[in-house]
């Protein structure tokens, strides 16, 4: 459990406060009531740094290491490319209208994309009832696995099957 002091204790005490910090126990040095800085072992330091290098694949990362801070990344990364995904849906939209003069909603690579983010759109819904963080990283790890390698794989199939179908 971190130890949290005032500024002016801090300073007074700092040795006291590297020694907490060095065995462990992190020190929140506070200013008029906020906390403002911690001292922490450098080792924890390095590890917060892989952490927020880690980026997508904070779901996998969360779930092999336990940690509760890569269940949150998993799940702060999840929902933003989620919004990411709707927003780049909607420019889709307004390309497909101004390049071919109408919207062609039955093109594959719409549908795939309307697809995965209705689906993107149920999971973090059920991710929040649920509440459970290695649930979410889970959830999270295997939809962006989907994303990635199932998407173009399905893309390539249909695109070779009418192209078969064609001849």
């Amino acid at each position: 459990m971190a130890t949290t002091v005032s500024a002016a204790k801090a300073k007074a005490e700092f040795a006291e406060c590297m020694r907490k910090a060095e065995a462990g126990d992190p020190v929140v040095i506070t200013r008029h009531g906020k906390a403002v800085v911690a001292l922490v072992r450098a080792d924890r330091l390095q590890q917060l740094e892989r952490l927020r290098s880690v980026g997508p694949a904070a779901g996998l990362a969360g779930l092999l290491g336990r940690g509760e801070g890569l269940h949150r990344w998993s799940t702060g990364w999840a929902r933003s490319a989620t919004l990411f995904w709707l927003t780049s849906l909607l420019f889709s939209l307004w390309a497909m209208e101004t390049s071919w003069n109408g919207l062609y909603l039955a093109e594959p690579r719409w549908r795939l994309g309307v697809q995965f983010g209705v689906v993107a759109i149920l999971l973090q819904l059920a991710i929040l009832l649920i509440r459970r963080p290695p649930v979410a990283s889970a959830v999270n790890a295997a939809f962006f696995a989907a994303l990635a390698f199932v998407g173009p794989v399905v893309m390539s199939v249909r695109t070779r099957w009418r192209a078969w179908r064609g001849r």
